[in-house]
């Protein structure tokens, strides 16, 4: 479903519209998307490329959450995202004497705890 490779909002979007498993109702419901806008969409998922940023974000959040339930499970995910403060705070710590590193670790800790797709693809092969 999700492009593992090089996610963004578009090809999530895209990759939720092509799921046929869910309801073109549901995806309407869930997002606040007109249903006749939605079945535009599934009939020629390329008109994503032009369409409403808020409508591609919409459906990308959607799709986001419709993975981590499928795939790695949302408890999972969310057991691992509350662990990764106390996970950066110990490597912080090894590097307490290079505030290079330390700033540069902060910045990566930001970057992975707003992105809840990035959580949850660590969470799928380091989690438990």
């Amino acid at each position: 479903m999700i492009n593992r490779e090089e996610p963004s909002d578009l090809t999530n979007a895209k990759a939720l519209i092509e799921e046929h498993a869910i309801p073109l109702v549901e995806i309407s419901k869930r997002t606040g998307i007109g249903l006749p806008t939605i079945k535009t969409y599934r009939a020629n998922p390329d008109k994503l490329a032009t369409a409403s940023w808020k409508n591609v974000h919409e459906l990308s959040k959607l799709a986001v959450n419709f993975y981590l339930q499928q795939e790695v499970g949302f408890e999972k995910s969310m057991n691992f995202r509350n662990e990764l403060p106390e996970w950066f705070s110990d490597i912080k710590s090894k590097y307490s004497q290079d505030k290079e590193m330390q700033d540069f670790i902060s910045e990566l800790e930001y970057l992975i705890i707003r992105d809840p797709l990035l959580v949850a693809r660590l969470a799928d092969k380091f989690g438990e």
